[in-house]
Formats: C-alpha cells, sequence, structure tokens
C-alpha cells in the first residue's frame, strides 16, 4: 500500500467540518474526499467512465441479434457502444447463417472490431445438427471459443410447462454428440448449456427440467451451467431479488434469487453458472400480448432493475451476467410495432441510449473483477429493508470498498428518496441517500485507515465528494 508523504500528512491535518486533529500522522477523524491532497486524488483516478479496453476483467456481457441489426454498419456501431459503455463480453445470437461461412464479411468484421475493443465474443447455437456446430467450429473455433447449445429447450409451443419443447434426455444426448465432435477439431472449445428460460424448473412442479437434464449426464458435457432468470408475471412489482418462477407463482423453498442461485449452485455441483438472457422490455403493447406480459416496464424501472439484477449476479459469482439485448429491434423484423420483444435494449432503435445505458456505464466504471465480495464486515443500516453488499478492491494506488445498496421494493418512476444511515466497523455515514434503485458508497483506505467516502448515484451518473464522514 502507498504511504503519504509527510507534506501529505500535513495537508491532512489542515482543520475541516467534523475533522479532528490529533498526535500521530492519520490519527485525527478522516477528511471528505474532496479535501484530499491534490497529488493523492490525481493517482486515485477517480471516474464513472471507462471503456473496455481499459477494463482488465469483467462479467458484464450483453447481446446482439442479426436478426435485430440490419447490416455491418448496425453491427459497428454497437461495438462501438459496447466498447463506450464498459463491457468484456459479446453473445452473438441468431448468426447461424453467418457462423455457416467460413469467410462471412459481417461476421468476421464484427469480430475484428470486437478483437480492437477488447471484447470476447462468445456465441449461441439453436441448432442440435451436429455436421453444422463441425463446420462453426472449423469455421470460427479459433476466434470464438465459447458456445452455447440451443436456447431455452424447456420452453413449450404453449403455455404448457409441463410439456417442454426438448425433453432434458434428448437435450443431453444431442449435447453428447455435439461435445465429441467439436473436441476432436479444436479442444479448447468450451460448451455451456442448458440456456433454460426461468428457474422454476429446478423444481419438480411444472416439470423437473433440470433435475432429469443432470440425471441424463448434463454435467459431463458442459463447462458451465448457462441459464435466463426471467421473472413473471412481468411488471414492475415483480422485482429481481426474487425468484425467477412461471407466471409469478412462488415456490414453498425459496424466499429470494440470492438463495434460489446458491441451491443451483449445490445442484450443479460447482459447475461456473451464467446468466445469458435476463432483461425487461420498455415497450408499450397495443394490447396484452399474453397475460404474463401485460405489465409496461419505463426506461427508469428498466435501468433500476437491470442495475438490482447485475449487481446480485456479480454478489453470487457468475462468470457472465448477460443483459437482453443490447438496441432495440427494427418494427417488423420480425415483430411488428408495439411487441414486448422489440424493446429490451438500452439503446433504441436509433441508437441513442436509454436511461439504463447511463446507469450500466456508471455501473461496469465502478465495478469489475479485482473486487472481491465481503461478507465479514460489520455494517448495519438503520433502516432493516435496505439490500447491500460489500465489495472490497485491493488494486493500487489504495485499496477500496465498494457498498451498493438499495430498498428491494417495487420501482417507480415517482419514487421519493430517503435518508438512511449507515454504521460500519471503520465509522459512520449519516443521511445517505436511500431509493429503489442501487447506489455506490466508496471508502478508500489511506496509509491504513479507511474513510474519504465516495457516494454515487448510479442512474444520474453523478458523485457526492463532500461527505461528512465520522471514524
Amino acid at each position: 500500500m502507498d504511504k503519504l508523504t509527510r507534506r501529505d500528512l500535513i495537508q491532512l491535518t489542515v482543520p475541516t467540518v467534523g475533522c479532528i486533529i490529533a498526535s500521530g500522522a492519520m490519527a485525527q477523524a478522516q477528511t471528505s474526499f474532496a479535501r484530499l491532497p491534490t497529488q493523492v486524488r490525481s493517482r486515485i483516478n477517480f471516474s464513472l467512465q471507462r471503456s473496455s479496453d481499459r477494463i482488465a476483467a469483467s462479467p458484464f456481457a450483453t447481446v446482439i441479434s442479426f436478426l435485430a441489426n440490419i447490416n455491418a454498419a448496425e453491427d459497428a456501431i454497437s461495438i462501438q457502444e459496447m466498447k463506450d459503455l464498459g463491457l468484456k463480453h459479446l453473445l452473438l445470437y441468431n448468426a447461424e447463417k453467418q457462423l455457416g461461412e467460413s469467410k462471412n464479411p459481417r461476421l468476421n468484421q464484427l469480430l475484428s472490431l470486437c478483437e480492437q475493443a477488447d471484447i470476447e465474443v462468445r456465441c449461441k447455437v439453436d441448432n442440435p445438427d451436429v455436421d453444422f456446430w463441425k463446420k462453426v467450429v472449423s469455421n470460427y473455433g479459433s476466434r470464438i471459443q465459447h458456445y452455447y447449445y440451443l436456447n431455452e429447450p424447456n420452453v413449450p409451443k404453449t403455455n404448457d410447462f409441463s410439456s417442454p419443447r426438448v425433453s432434458p434426455e434428448t437435450y443431453v444426448s444431442g449435447l453428447g454428440k455435439v461435445r465429441g465432435a467439436i473436441t476432436k477439431i479444436n479442444p479448447k472449445i468450451k460448451l455451456y448449456g442448458p440456456e433454460v428460460a426461468l428457474l422454476q424448473c429446478m423444481e419438480s412442479k411444472p416439470y423437473p427440467w433440470i433435475p432429469l437434464a443432470i440425471d441424463a449426464g448434463l454435467l459431463d458435457y458442459v463447462d458451465g451451467i448457462s441459464f435466463h432468470p426471467y421473472r413473471q408475471s412481468y411488471n414492475q412489482k415483480n422485482v429481481p431479488e426474487n425468484p425467477s418462477t412461471f407466471d409469478g407463482k412462488p415456490t414453498s423453498r425459496y424466499d429470494s434469487y440470492i438463495e434460489q442461485i446458491q441451491v443451483l449452485k449445490e445442484m450443479v455441483k460447482g459447475k461456473p453458472i451464467s446468466v445469458t438472457e435476463a432483461g425487461w422490455s420498455t415497450a408499450i403493447p397495443k394490447a396484452p400480448i399474453t397475460p404474463f406480459q401485460s405489465g409496461i416496464i419505463s426506461e427508469l424501472t428498466q435501468a433500476k432493475f437491470l442495475l438490482r439484477q447485475q449487481i446480485m449476479d456479480f454478489a453470487v459469482g457468475m462468470e457472465m451476467s448477460t443483459f437482453f439485448l443490447l438496441r432495440d429491434r427494427h418494427v417488423d423484423r420480425p415483430y411488428p410495432k408495439g411487441h414486448i420483444e422489440n424493446s429490451f435494449g438500452i439503446v433504441r432503435e436509433n441508437n441513442s441510449p436509454k436511461v439504463a445505458f447511463v446507469a450500466l456505464q456508471s455501473l461496469y466504471a465502478l465495478l469489475d473483477n479485482n473486487s472481491r465480495l465481503n461478507t465479514s464486515v460489520k455494517i448495519q443500516f438503520n433502516d432493516p429493508r435496505v439490500v447491500y453488499f460489500v465489495f472490497d478492491d485491493p488494486s493500487p494506488p489504495y485499496p477500496k470498498r465498494k457498498i451498493f445498496y438499495w430498498l428491494p421494493v417495487p420501482a417507480s418512476d415517482s419514487f421519493a428518496t430517503q435518508k438512511v444511515d449507515l454504521q460500519i466497523e471503520q465509522g459512520k455515514m449519516p443521511a445517505l441517500a436511500l431509493s429503489d434503485s442501487p447506489r455506490l458508497l466508496q471508502l478508500y483506505q489511506i496509509d491504513g485507515r479507511w474513510g474519504y467516502p465516495v457516494a454515487v448515484n448510479l442512474l444520474t451518473k453523478k458523485a457526492q465528494l463532500d461527505l461528512s464522514w465520522q471514524s
């Protein structure tokens, strides 16, 4: 850890509001971040935006659909948006046509743009044909080394989830054949599944798809487990903290998404797990499409819910946490105006950013794989409803402690910001802003003492640097 110079320490002992001078260089109560010496603050380089090539490693990802993007020009725009956002992974979808051609200009351009931006490309292949998989890996296995087998095989053609589109046994049988074929061509290829929709398929009702797939040998063929933790019914009241279930019917087993994921980890015996699709559409339908899709999610709610989902995914150690979709679909490609599937993007069809783009850009600038969940630090809010996660980041020049917190309540565009007091073992932070959207309190450890707080509103990309800290 870097030590302060004598000159730095002298400046830190200048009286400030809430600062008590005492013997010893750092024995006084902590000053605010805003009053740190210039030479100290300049080394910290606090920022609410980082491009992908400035982030060493992160689990955060998005989906780009080749049916949503019309042409290569739109792909190039999307990759620039991803780089500006600070994402490290791209999951391609609906790209089977391009994957089947060894020198497809559009796909090769996209791969080159991602390489330049330091974004890893992965692919979902919704095709069980073994010969096609051989062609894909032969064509692109040197540039794309992570693949996902099929898409939502547990979803039925009707709304009867006890009758899945692909049986677990059929899925695992096909997966095993693909695994054997592509490993012979390129043993470095990673294969993931089962890409199930929702997670009530962990349970006996309406159909135990995941347990049956495990019994059929799923874990023998996959390098990691992938799933889509959507929640039905679809509305702003069904919050991301809820378990992933069908038709809004809670299970008797889980009280929260976090608990549900812990059980899933046990079921898959420690295999890495990834969210490869989760999102909230901002479409305003002409009429309800189905009962569970009748809710309207505002752009503000979308941002709040995506923040909550991805912070929780980071906390439980997802290998990859992917939101669906980067940009809205064009109308009639293939869905008509007002269809829910058109508006899952965080940028609009014309590439203008929604609130979620700004919010996630803030999150990705502040949270990456240098941070580790810390469950041992003693922390208490004076509102028992608060959900929080503490992450420690030891990276230089000064270690950071990141406390993300929010109220896990239904989202509202008119939610009134409240105040909450925080007691942490290093000190007290009174009157913090609290709402239905995640906020960050970041502390710094300088010369062995924690303090110098920064409070960040992720939605608005604004930071408070002059907070009063009581040690």
